[in-house]
């Protein structure tokens, strides 16, 4: 779990999970943090892009950091996961998270933004 979303903070909770801060896992965490709702895989590998990071790194580093409590992972019943940075003041990890997945356009809303997402 992350303290707060600076830099610092970041990579700290990065190695306190035993992971090294690559520059992959540091602009993971850094762009879940700052989303309003999980994202899927693909999302969180466009926004990377700059950084010439491929999908497949994107994944694995995905399911590492969740692994290692750092994400959240998420398959809201369409068979995607999504993932979501999970900060001191959030729940558990393993805490079910509420979420709202509209099957007309594909967002997802958190349903208690005040508790649960941020």
């Amino acid at each position: 779990m992350v303290k707060d979303e600076s830099l610092e903070s970041i990579k700290h909770a990065i190695r306190k999970a035993s992971l090294r801060a690559t520059p992959t896992r540091i602009a993971i965490l850094q762009m879940l943090l700052h989303s309003k709702s999980p994202q899927i895989h693909s999302v969180v590998a466009e926004s990377l892009s700059d950084l010439g990071t491929d999908c497949a790194t994107v994944f694995r580093s995905l399911n590492r950091m969740a692994q290692a409590g750092l994400l959240r992972r998420a398959d809201l019943g369409d068979h995607v996961w999504r993932f979501e940075g999970i900060r001191n003041n959030s729940l558990d990890y393993g805490a079910t998270v509420p979420h709202f997945l509209c099957i007309d356009c594909g967002n997802v809303i958190c349903l208690d933004s005040q508790t649960h997402c941020q």
